[in-house]
């Protein structure tokens, strides 16, 4: 995808056929499911009008600047679009609505067009300090009782790191209980998956480079997420970056591990948690890795906790707000899309909302509300006796 240009595409950025289709979730209830699109009311907001803004500026009828960034920059990379248009995949070689956008903010970024100065923050972090959201603390590293140098390595991911850093001490808490000893990077760096996203492709070879060395130098055989967007872009996109592929190492989510050692009797889930709860689909894990009911099926095993369906769910799930970015370049618009998605988790009566995804959680407590925001993981380890 790094080399690609809009000179490639020149046939499938011909086909949109301006249906709309990929605002909407499928048919009958067709749920409104694009942020952007349904926040601004206007084509060029939607998928298929980012598609056209590639195929003007392919065209030469328009040119990179600050204004089509404000525009570009607004998609949360959600992947509705990718799933739900059946015109532009017929059009070799095919590469998705979202690959479309992002391979834009990229050039928008070359040319130093974007006018949002959270990028250039960005860009510094990820070469000053391997990190998103700034130079690392140790605080998710306190109080580890299952670390250990063999097993598994937990990937943290700078968001878990820095933003909901309870979340790797829950997980410790649960493999200890499993007697489970996994390992830790000494150096861990930002995966790339919002930099990629954002269009901040320069870092991304040698972050890649580095995580994957420093996989290798521990023995690594298998690596867990706790991030999902961590595991897609390990999964996806890494073995293009490096143009090798990674079949030495087995990758999961956190949630597909913890479901293993659930079928194998090994979590102690003795603890009765009488809460209502409500999940929300990570657009990483759910609509865009496939993984829809490993959480789910973690939930229902809990004693006492009671799982409640939002309307718009799995496949049809709403973006929380977050992804693609938007949480850095747009952060009021975030926090309008996640207080939506939180309006769909109160119509449940639950009183809980669990994610398996820290951007997810991030974002929706960042939103406020009455609500108690969750990671999967949390549910769990409070089950555990």
């Amino acid at each position: 995808m790094l080399d690609t240009k809009l000179e490639d595409l020149s046939r499938e950025l011909a086909l949109c056929l301006k249906c709309k289709m990929c605002t909407y979730g499928d048919w009958p209830e067709n749920y409104p499911l694009c942020p952007p699109y349904f926040k601004n009311e206007f084509f060029t907001y939607s998928g298929g009008g980012m598609v056209y803004i590639a195929r003007s500026l392919l065209m030469g009828l328009i040119d990179y600047s600050p204004a089509m960034a404000e525009i570009l920059y607004q998609c949360t990379t959600c992947g509705n679009c990718d799933r739900i248009c059946e015109v532009l995949p017929v059009s070799p070689p095919h590469k998705s609505v979202t690959d479309i956008i992002r391979l834009v903010r990229s050039q928008l970024v070359a040319k130093g067009q974007t006018g949002l100065p959270a990028l250039a923050e960005l860009g510094a972090r990820l070469v000053e300090e391997h990190s998103l959201v700034g130079k690392r603390s140790s605080e998710h590293l306190a109080d580890l009782t299952a670390r250990g140098t063999r097993g598994p390595v937990l990937f943290a991911g700078c968001l878990t790191a820095q933003k909901r850093p309870t979340v790797l001490r829950d997980v410790d808490r649960i493999l200890a209980s499993a007697d489970v000893e996994y390992q830790l990077m000494s150096d861990e760096w930002c995966c790339g998956a919002q930099a990629y996203d954002l269009g901040l492709w320069e870092s991304l070879p040698s972050l890649a480079a580095h995580n994957v060395d420093a996989l290798r130098a521990l023995g690594a055989e298998q690596v867990i997420f706790l991030c999902p967007h961590c595991y897609r872009f390990f999964d996806k996109v890494y073995p293009s970056i490096l143009n090798k592929d990674l079949n030495e190492l087995r990758l999961m989510h956190v949630g597909e591990f913890l479901g293993e050692l659930a079928r194998e009797g090994r979590l102690n889930l003795r603890r009765e948690v009488p809460l209502k709860v409500t999940y929300h689909d990570p657009c990483s894990l759910g609509r865009i890795a496939g993984q829809f009911e490993p959480s789910r099926d973690l939930l229902r095993q809990i004693r006492g906790l009671e799982l409640v369906e939002m309307a718009r769910n799995k496949m049809n799930s709403y973006c929380c707000g977050a992804g693609g970015g938007v949480k850095w370049a747009f952060p009021d618009f975030s926090r309008e899309t996640a207080a939506q998605r939180l309006d769909d988790a109160v119509a449940t009566g639950a009183d809980t909302v669990a994610s398996a995804c820290p951007l997810c959680e991030w974002s929706l407590a960042d939103a406020g509300g009455a609500l108690k925001v969750a990671n999967v993981t949390e549910l769990i380890a409070y089950a555990i006796d």
